[in-house]
């Protein structure tokens, strides 16, 4: 008789087992998929609101100029000086964001070629404005 108690517990354990394996193996295939939605990292939306916010100072940057007719050039200087700032900052957290776990990095790709390009595009105005 105890053979028997022993047989039917080793069976329903078994079962469990089975249908606990098959649960981790949907969740795997979901995962694998795309069907699970993966939150985006914290890190990665900051560079992409940080990378729109130097846009917009880029663009800030030459209405005052053209409506000053050029005459507001340390005010210029300084916005530019603050673009180019944030951008690093906007790289720095893109690449911090890598870090988080379970997340999805795309707006970290995103931020730290936005912040890239705003920088490069900075400097090289930067540079431009040296050879006058």
């Amino acid at each position: 008789m105890a053979s028997k108690k022993k047989k039917t517990e080793k069976g329903r354990h078994s079962f469990s087992a089975r249908r606990q394996e098959r649960k981790r193996k949907k969740k795997v295939q979901a995962y694998l998929h795309g069907d699970v939605k993966i939150p985006p990292s914290a890190h990665g939306r900051l560079s992409v609101q940080i990378g729109l916010i130097g846009i917009v100072l880029f663009v800030a940057v030459f209405t005052i100029a053209y409506y000053s007719n050029g005459d507001a050039g340390a005010f210029i200087g300084a916005l530019g000086l603050i673009g180019v700032i944030l951008s690093c900052i906007g790289i720095y957290q893109g690449l911090i964001g890598f870090s988080e776990n379970k997340k999805d990095f795309s707006p970290n790709k995103r931020g730290i070629i936005l912040n890239l390009i705003l920088l490069i595009v900075l400097i090289l105005m930067f540079f431009s404005g040296l050879k006058r």
